[in-house]
């Protein structure tokens, strides 16, 4: 019988965007990011085209998408 993956991620774990061929930190809309479920202090290197997008560098947003995923576990 199938079982759901849609589970809900302990409060260490975030969903962030890496680059998929480096498993660096990425961001949407980058080349070859995909969102994963990660530890927030467990990727430390940014890739080129994160580097350059704000919400990498941003630590409001970094408080923000992380309220965010909070919100979304609720309903997975």
């Amino acid at each position: 019988k199938p079982v759901s993956l849609n589970t809900v991620l302990p409060d260490k774990v975030q969903w962030q965007w890496l680059e998929k061929t480096t498993g660096k930190l990425s961001a949407e809309g980058c080349d070859n990011a995909i969102l994963v479920p990660v530890l927030p202090d467990s990727v430390t290197e940014v890739s080129e085209c994160a580097a350059n997008k704000a919400e990498v560098n941003d630590p409001i947003n970094a408080i923000l998408n992380s309220s965010v995923n909070k919100i979304l576990d609720i309903f997975r």
